[in-house]
């Protein structure tokens, strides 16, 4: 049997996601030095890290309840650690080119003079700046100023979004 607090919970959670990405969105880079900053925002991070830690409580709680629940804590424990690896890295831009730098140190380097093009999904609010030898930099949906990073590439490449270097 269907609950009614179905609709009600997801409209609730449709609600949530849609205002972050919103309020994320709008909110301007921050200024690090000669860097612009287009990370996420702290609600963002705190969100984010509060599901993460949702799902691996589950996942430990499914371990040791009676009847232990192997697939089920395999299952939570997983989602656990995607999450962990999809947390939106910092995006910074300086007067040299773009970076992308993850939770875990991975750091993505493009050179302004290296860029070939610059991709824009307006849909999922994705723009990727693309290098000569194909090493892309994301700036996600989750990642703030959007317009303003657009911005940042056109100011230091000259392309807009679909544009490509000959």
């Amino acid at each position: 049997m269907r609950s009614a607090r179905y609709v009600p919970a997801g409209l609730l959670v449709y609600l949530v996601v849609t205002g972050l990405l919103y309020a994320t969105g709008r909110s301007k880079a921050r200024r690090a030095g000669p860097s612009l900053v287009f990370g996420p925002t702290a609600a963002v991070r705190w969100l984010l890290v509060a599901v993460i830690a949702s799902f691996a409580c589950v996942a430990i709680y499914l371990s040791i309840t009676p009847p232990a629940s192997l697939l089920g804590s395999m299952v939570f424990g997983l989602i656990s650690a995607a999450g962990t690896l999809a947390f939106p890295p910092d995006v910074l831009a300086t007067n040299l080119g773009v970076s992308e730098v993850r939770w875990w140190g991975a750091k993505t380097v493009i050179a302004w003079k290296d860029v070939v093009r610059v991709d824009y999904n307006p849909l999922p609010g994705t723009a990727v700046v693309v290098s000569r030898s194909g090493t892309r930099v994301v700036h996600s949906s989750w990642n703030r100023d959007q317009s303003g990073f657009l911005e940042a590439c056109l100011e230091h490449t000259g392309l807009r979004p679909g544009q490509s270097k000959a």
